[in-house]
């Protein structure tokens, strides 16, 4: 795959999915990012409850969720006919239903991981935080 297309779904995925949660703080953190190695890489930390808990890190989110954003667009292609699929001798295309299962799976796994990342920023230990979502679940009925 092409690294401006990849780099694309990245700044994509920042904008949409991580900037509504992080707010400002995200633009912060990109200043720098020195500041924030717990939170960026991901580790061990002790809350101010004084439970141990493991941080897997914002860098894994981000990549859960571009990589949710290529597998939903697949290896499409814009040529000057159209869209279309480039096909490979050996290889065998993912159906439209095992591409959604698939993209909803790394996507369910990036919110669980920028999940923790708000844990990890909430100051009160008593409340938890969490993230809502505004993504629209499509589910495939039928083959």
């Amino acid at each position: 795959m092409d690294e401006k297309r990849v780099n694309s779904f990245i700044r994509e995925a920042e904008n949409i999915d991580l900037k509504p949660t992080l707010g400002y703080l995200l633009e912060k953190i990109k200043q720098d990012p020195s500041k924030y190695t717990l939170l960026l890489e991901g580790g061990e930390y002790e809350s101010e409850c004084g439970e141990k808990k493991v941080l897997v890190g914002l860098k894994s989110a981000l990549a859960y969720y571009t990589y949710s954003r290529i597998i939903k667009s697949g290896d499409l292609n814009i040529a000057r006919f159209g869209a279309v699929y480039k096909e490979v001798g050996e290889s065998s295309r993912l159906t439209e239903k095992e591409r959604v299962i698939a993209s909803n799976d790394a996507y369910a796994v990036a919110n669980r991981y920028l999940q923790e990342c708000v844990e990890y920023l909430s100051s009160d230990c008593k409340q938890k935080r969490t993230i809502k979502s505004n993504r629209i679940i499509y589910k495939v009925i039928g083959d």
